[in-house]
Formats: structure tokens, sequence, C-alpha cells
């Protein structure tokens, strides 16, 4: 009986285990600049911004941002930078909502701080995330718009799977 549970705990264990990372057989892997590197599925288009340092991803009416900042001090440049966003004036065709603090969670092993906000873009209801970490010389800022559609959940399931890839490159 012992072994026979001791046999079910471990398959559990390693069940576990694999559901906490993506499947990411097939998927893109892309680095900025030998600093970030992060896996993404096929069906999101990867493409460089215009702005430094930056890779946008698109997928349908979905996208994300994945960008990093050099700083002295990567924290206190990082809550500069989310205080900038949240006190922004919204462009002319987004209505935004009130900012809300997440759990935080960690990427690349670090705390990231999560901050959501409900937008309606070009008459389209989305969710925006903006989440942040900092790094020894810097802080990396991942951002996604979600339309709230019926697609969501499974959008919503594939970038939380990308961030989950998101590393500082060694």
């Amino acid at each position: 009986m012992k072994k026979i549970l001791t046999a079910i705990a471990g398959i559990l264990c390693v069940g576990m285990m694999a559901g906490c990372s993506p499947n990411t057989s097939g998927w893109e892997s892309y680095q900025i600049n030998n600093v970030i590197e992060y896996k993404a599925p096929p069906e999101w288009e990867c493409q460089d911004s215009w702005y430094e340092n930056t890779h946008v991803l698109q997928n349908g009416e979905s996208s994300m941002s994945i960008f990093y900042t050099e700083a002295e001090d990567g924290q206190q440049a990082l809550e500069a930078y989310v205080d900038q966003i949240k006190n922004a004036e919204p462009e002319e065709n987004i209505q935004v909502g009130e900012w809300k603090e997440e759990k935080s969670q960690k990427i690349s092993g670090k705390d990231a701080l999560h901050y959501t906000q409900n937008w309606v873009y070009n008459g389209t209801d989305c969710k925006f995330d903006l989440y942040g970490f900092a790094y020894d010389g810097g802080y990396v800022v991942i951002n996604s718009q979600t339309p709230y559609d019926d697609s969501k959940n499974e959008v919503q399931e594939q970038i939380d799977d990308i961030i989950s890839t998101v590393e500082l490159a060694q």
C-alpha cells in the first residue's frame, strides 16, 4: 500500500509540475538585444517597434509589447515609469477606467508588479495589463491589450504563457 501511495504522489507531483509551464513546442524564440529572451506561439506576429529595445506581438485584435530600459536604479525607474503611465492623459479614441493593482508574481525569478485597467478602444471594450520588474541595470515592462470577447480566455492564457517564458538573457 505504501508503494502505491508513493507512486500516486510521484505521478501527481510530476503532473502538477508539467502544468506549471506551457508546452512551447513549435513556438518561436525571440531575443531583444541580448537582454530579454522569450517565446511566443506562431499565431503571435512579432515586430520590432519604432521604440528602442521593444518588441510588439500581435494576434488579431490582441497585442503585447515587451521592452526593457537601462537605469542605474531599476526599481526607482520602474516606479517612475508606472506613475507616468497611470497619470497619462488617454488618447482621443481611448476611454479608460481606474487602475487596479493585482497580485504580484514572479517573472524571470524577479518580483513583478501587475496593474490592470479597463479601456474602451475605438468602441471595443478591452483589458489592459501592465507587468514590470526591476533587474540589476534597469527594468522590464510587459503590456497587453485584450478585447473582452469570446476568445478572451484563450488569448489571455496565451499571454500568460508568453509571460512565463520571459527571461533575462545571461
